[in-house]
């Protein structure tokens, strides 16, 4: 516990909701561990009745929910780096070898445990910005929702010309991934692994590397002006209660809502819908964000959420960490339960999960300062001191 309390000077908001982003991350992850991406609608839009109900709510409320979160503090910890040096040239050459570092870790998981990874991008991406850290903030805003819109243009763009499809699609069938990651030796679960990541290449680039830059500045811009830990209680109550409004009011009439536009045949149409789908994912990525730090401020919610900070405080290793017990879990080097589990058992699994995380991150901070892969990124990221 000495330890735990020698580090509160830490904002621990930021780690409680880095926490909270890993909660989801592994949710959304679970799924496609234990089912092939390529085949992830045939397999999980298959159940129905209560099953059919957790997939579409576990789709619609954390389905690149938590991944925007942990792209957002991504760039707010960026910032938070830059200001503890006066020596900005400094700040670049330590901020690169992070990211070297960072894209190290990323490499191995992606061969060894997941053809998702998300660390070798950010490394890749991050590298990048130390270029839009001395930018004006409309500058900075103007490169978010350029970046951000991506996704949208493509989109657009497919409505004018006609070019091959993006979404992943792969050469196996769902029975042959079944058979492949409960039979298949390390070997081939690493051929597929590389393959799947090649067929997931052009969806990740357009769909959702646009996605993760642009949050990375708004994280900066966010950070910049200590939005997080200033957050005004009376704008940050109006905004979240608008937020939660639009999310429910688009829950519950999603299906109307599509029917409306005839995005198929009226290119204005097409555009108006796109530019809604984008403005209710922000909306309802920043309830997420600023609904949570709301909820930290009241001693109740901080009390019941304050085990979250500790896997925050962990987030490299946890993160990994749940790629080896789902690879553990649903391959043939381990349980080899791929494919064989209900929608309800996942989330049940998921929970148990996150909780042997709590209680590890707890016990491992309670005798040291940082998480072991935390240590050895932060040891080596600090090859020379700060320069005060």
């Amino acid at each position: 516990m000495e330890k735990i309390q020698a580090t509160q000077k830490r904002i621990t908001a930021i780690d409680a909701l880095r926490g909270f982003a890993l909660l989801g991350i592994l949710i959304v992850n679970i799924f496609v561990f234990h089912a092939p991406y390529a085949h992830y609608g045939e397999f999980y839009f298959g159940f129905e009745g209560a099953e059919l109900s957790v997939v579409s709510n576990m789709v619609f409320f954390c389905g690149g929910k938590f991944m925007f979160i942990f792209a957002f503090l991504f760039g707010y910890g960026c910032w938070l780096q830059y200001e503890k040096y006066t020596d900005k040239i400094a700040f670049r050459k330590f901020w690169w070898r992070r990211m070297l570092l960072l894209a190290g870790f990323g490499l191995l998981h992606l061969l060894l445990l997941s053809f998702g990874d998300i660390l070798l991008p950010y490394a890749l991406l991050g590298m990048t910005l130390p270029f839009f850290l001395r930018l004006k903030d409309r500058t900075l805003i103007l490169c978010f929702m350029l970046i951000h819109s991506v996704p949208a243009m493509e989109f657009l763009l497919r409505q004018v010309i006609e070019f091959g499809a993006i979404f992943t699609t792969s050469k196996y069938s769902l029975q042959e991934y079944i058979a492949l990651n409960t039979e298949g030796s390390f070997w081939d679960l690493l051929k597929l692994r590389l393959y799947d990541f090649g067929t997931f290449r052009n969806e990740k680039l357009v769909m959702y590397i646009p996605k993760e830059w642009s949050l990375f500045l708004a994280g900066i811009l966010a950070s910049r002006h200590r939005l997080l830990e200033n957050l005004d209680t009376r704008k940050g109550l109006v905004f979240v209660i608008f937020s939660l409004f639009t999310v429910v009011l688009w829950y519950l009439f999603q299906g109307p809502i599509r029917a409306a536009f005839d995005f198929e045949n009226s290119f204005i149409q097409a555009l108006l819908f796109v530019l809604l789908i984008v403005l209710r994912e922000l909306i309802h990525g920043f309830l997420y964000v600023f609904g949570f730090v709301m909820l930290w401020k009241l001693s109740l919610f901080q009390y019941l959420l304050a085990p979250l900070r500790f896997v925050g405080r962990m987030s490299l290793t946890n993160y990994i960490g749940q790629s080896i017990i789902c690879f553990f879990l649903f391959t043939s080097c381990g349980l080899a339960l791929y494919g064989s589990l209900k929608p309800s058992q996942l989330m049940i699994t998921a929970f148990v999960i996150f909780f042997a995380q709590i209680v590890f991150s707890y016990l491992w901070l309670s005798k040291f300062d940082h998480g072991p892969l935390e240590g050895l990124w932060r040891k080596w990221s600090y090859a020379k001191k700060i320069k005060q």
